[in-house]
């Protein structure tokens, strides 16, 4: 963030939002942002969210793959990846925030995106019931651990991922995008038999190191609950993310 004194930003983001399209187009797809998250749509429409991650992500991307998003937000790996994958592939993109999803749903449809799942829970190490704690600033920094006691909450669904994958019946997945704010450990444990199963997987994962603080029992090394993936890849937490609010 450019723009840290509170009053100064909140100036900004309002500017950026007058500023957002309805939609833009970004890898090969429509994208229909939210005119009030002057993070993630504000700095998409800027063209400067998550620049050098998402050419990574693109780079990765083959026809025929089955490709698993967690942390989706409003859809914009999903939909570049759904275009790419073709009708042999397949994505399943999985957000907790129903107002993401309701943006995410309408770039699925706008683009008809036959191949892309929407799966409107959160992914954690157990299933159940799970509160969703919100920033109103950042759209992209919802939280399924309690790190604001000034946020508001909502109740979400959790599934873990080896429970998703099961009830739709998906065996082989080939690439996965997590991006959970220092969840990512916690949805690892959720995922053991898809790692067991998949030892050819691709991840892009999240270290979590722009979410403050973490949650109590926050493990050490997030790449350690990865180790069954061959190809593990980082994303960046700097280089061309939401430079500008």
């Amino acid at each position: 963030m450019l723009l840290k004194p509170a009053p100064i930003r909140a100036l900004a983001q309002k500017l950026i939002c007058l500023l957002i399209p309805d939609a833009i187009e970004i890898g090969g797809v429509t994208l229909v942002l939210n005119r009030d998250d002057a993070v993630v749509s504000g700095n998409l429409a800027l063209g400067c969210y998550e620049t050098y991650n998402l050419e990574l992500f693109e780079k990765l991307l083959r026809p025929g793959m089955c490709v698993l998003d967690v942390g989706a937000n409003i859809g914009v790996y999903s939909a570049i990846a759904a275009r790419k994958v073709g009708l042999t592939g397949r994505v399943i993109a999985i957000e907790p925030d129903p107002t993401n999803c309701t943006f995410l749903k309408r770039t699925k449809e706008r683009n008809k995106l036959a191949n892309l799942t929407i799966i409107n829970k959160a992914a954690g190490s157990t299933s159940g019931e799970a509160f969703l704690h919100l920033c109103k600033t950042n759209k992209a920094d919802h939280r399924t651990y309690d790190s604001d006691k000034s946020r508001a909450k909502i109740r979400v669904e959790m599934a873990t991922l080896d429970a998703v994958v099961a009830e739709l019946q998906v065996l082989q997945i080939d690439l996965l995008k997590i991006d959970t704010q220092g969840f990512e450990p916690f949805v690892a444990q959720g995922m053991q038999e898809l790692l067991e199963r998949n030892r050819d997987i691709s991840i892009l994962w999240s270290s979590g190191r722009g979410a403050s603080p973490r949650p109590a029992d926050h493990p050490r090394s997030s790449s350690n609950s990865f180790r069954a993936a061959v190809s593990l890849f980082p994303l960046s937490t700097t280089t061309g993310r939401s430079s500008f609010c």
